[in-house]
């Protein structure tokens, strides 16, 4: 009987040693993986559905539509396989793809260098460009600390310019954040928007 139970703790010690072993490996193996790899690591589980050929269930789909830092990469991944038709419609728009653009662009190295922790949708503005109209999507957001930016509160990113023939999750020439305060605490989001369209894409 002792015999048996010395035996089943040590069973029981090994198979705890290999999930942790497992948590840790993983944890390494991600926190040195490029943050685009990190993200297609996310959405695995979808990738090897679309990749045998299977309908995924909708809960996945919106799941990953839904959540900014993946929205994206799984937008690209299904219009890999020709399976557009399986993106949700909600977050099939050209502000759902601008802001995904701006928080990939935020979470780059050099950038923010993180995901904000709060994004929203300010308004669309319009822009004349010699007789053209042009439109931006304007966002606040902010980050918790310990961020070197936290103390700045709620901050401005746009994303444009679109135009009447723009689809959804077409590249954007410009994304841009200086980092200021959003609304009329320093400057308004009209103001940012001419700013960067001034200074980044009249200038590209």
């Amino acid at each position: 009987m002792e015999n048996f139970q010395l035996i089943f703790g040590i069973i029981v010690l090994i198979l705890i040693g290999f999930v942790i072993y497992k948590n840790a490996f993983n944890f390494y193996r991600i926190s040195n993986l490029p943050k685009d790899k990190v993200k297609f690591d996310i959405i695995r589980p979808l990738f090897k559905k679309i990749a045998k050929g299977e309908i995924p269930e909708s809960s996945l789909l919106i799941k990953y539509a839904f959540d900014s830092k993946t929205r994206e990469i799984t937008y690209q991944l299904l219009k890999e396989y020709n399976r557009i038709d399986l993106f949700p419609k909600e977050y099939n728009t050209i502000e759902k793809g601008a802001e995904t653009n701006l928080v990939n662009w935020l979470d780059f190295p050099g950038d923010l260098e993180k995901v904000p922790d709060e994004i929203e949708h300010i308004e669309k503005i319009n822009i004349d460009n010699n007789g053209n109209r042009l439109y931006y999507h304007t966002y606040k957001f902010k980050v918790y600390e310990p961020s070197y930016v936290a103390k700045c509160g709620w901050m401005i990113g746009i994303v444009g310019p679109y135009s009447d023939i723009s689809v959804p999750y077409e590249k954007p020439q410009v994304i841009s954040s200086r980092f200021v305060k959003s609304k009329y605490e320093e400057i308004t989001p009209k103001d940012e928007v001419l700013w960067a369209h001034n200074n980044i894409y009249l200038k590209n």
